[in-house]
């Protein structure tokens, strides 16, 4: 489909964007010093340009809620242009309204990402926020694409299976024919099809799809409140050598939460393959089934007073991760047992390290129940993700539905 913008181009000069262009990356006070005059000006939340007799309202990006780093990128127009990429990323985290991820090419870049919601523009470069109409007036914006959360979900997919994550424009500016051609392969069934293999409509990926956490995150994304805590604690329970079913506490020194006492599960393990992966980078995957797996392998004659979290762990002050792990009463404290982590830890103090979240907290003995009428009473498939955070709403449903299940399952016999 073709964005042109079809509208004549008027007669406003590089010169007399410069004021617009330049406030964004100045220091506050400059920036107080220009309000002053009368092209730039501020009225509350906004500032406005004054272009032609208008008054054009616009905001700084930097002034929304988004991350610490990109504050720091959008202080200068050199850093800004350097991680204009960093867009994208934004776009998969804030989940912002009647959004799409726009390539565009205008007066002042010929290609670039920006977002587009509702009626407004989101210019990661300029750091500048404005309504579409006045975004496409002032700067001749041509839209050469764009694209929704489910089209850069599938891209991010498509580029992992391809090992091609170094290039994304190419898929931007031409996913409709990629997407095309890619979906004649078995690889990229996805791409065709409606439902996984578990129930779930493939447009529902973008939320609840296996990397929907974390798209186009880099390394400036991991910083968070306790970084260098969490650091030390995955080295330590990596590194350290398990002792033959023992229980031992370890402590760890924390400025602000003193002293930290935490036990590794690897230390109380029979198996040496699974202490080997409790001590490995094995154990960074499937945190959905093997809290499952920890709660039937040490708390099975007790499926009434474990349960198993489905939650989220924060991972910046933006993005959070969707994470699951086993909580149990002991000694009148809570405890969390957590796989990933070879942790073992007490709750209140876990729940800050990690900034836990938990959205769904299921029984042992409940999930068991929920597993058996999903799987084996209907012969439903599904995933342990779906198992923790959703189990409990698929059961009602089939409750619900039971006479029409039943019904329907006796004419297929």
């Amino acid at each position: 489909m073709n964005y042109q913008n079809k509208k004549e181009k008027s007669a406003i000069t590089e010169e007399e964007l410069l004021p617009l262009l330049s406030f964004p990356f100045l220091p506050e006070t400059i920036q107080k010093g220009m309000l002053s005059n009368l092209v730039i000006q501020q009225e509350k939340n906004h500032y406005f340009f004054s272009y032609q007799k208008e008054k054009i309202p616009f905001q700084l990006f930097s002034d929304f809620p988004i991350q610490r780093v990109d504050k720091a990128f959008l202080q200068k127009k050199e850093t800004a242009n350097q991680n204009n990429f960093r867009l994208v990323k934004i776009f998969c985290s804030l989940n912002l309204p009647n959004s799409t991820l726009v390539m565009g090419s205008s007066d002042i870049n010929d290609l670039y990402p920006l977002i587009s919601y509702q009626d407004k523009i989101i210019d990661y470069q300029s750091n500048l926020v404005m309504n579409k109409r006045d975004y496409e007036k002032l700067f001749h914006l041509n839209i050469k694409s764009q694209l929704d959360r489910v089209d850069v979900y599938q891209i991010f997919i498509t580029m992992k299976k391809l090992n091609d994550l170094k290039n994304p424009y190419k898929y931007f500016l031409n996913w409709e024919k990629i997407k095309k051609d890619l979906s004649k392969n078995h690889r990229f069934k996805y791409l065709s099809q409606k439902y996984d293999e578990y129930g779930v409509h493939y447009n529902n990926e973008a939320l609840l799809g296996e990397y929907c956490d974390s798209m186009f995150l880099s390394e400036e994304d991991g910083i968070c409140k306790y970084r260098n805590l969490r650091t030390a604690l995955d080295n330590f329970t990596m590194h350290t050598k398990t002792l033959e079913n023992q229980t031992i506490k370890y402590k760890i020194e924390e400025p602000e939460l003193k002293t930290i006492e935490f036990a590794m599960i690897s230390d109380i393990l029979d198996s040496e393959e699974e202490k080997n992966i409790l001590q490995s980078k094995e154990r960074y995957s499937m945190c959905h089934s093997n809290a499952y797996k920890m709660a039937i392998e040490f708390f099975a004659t007790e499926p009434k007073a474990v349960y198993v979290v489905a939650g989220m762990i924060e991972e910046n002050e933006l993005d959070k991760f969707f994470h699951s792990w086993v909580e149990v009463k002991y000694k009148n404290k809570t405890i969390v047992v957590d796989y990933n982590h070879n942790l073992i830890m007490e709750k209140n103090i876990y729940y800050k390290i990690y900034g836990a979240i938990p959205l769904e907290k299921t029984t042992l003995q409940e999930l068991l129940t929920n597993f058996e009428w999903i799987e084996e009473k209907f012969g439903l498939p599904c995933s342990d993700f779906l198992l923790n955070y959703f189990s409990k709403e698929i059961v009602r449903d089939l409750q619900k539905n039971i006479f029409l299940l039943e019904k329907r399952r006796s004419s297929h016999e």
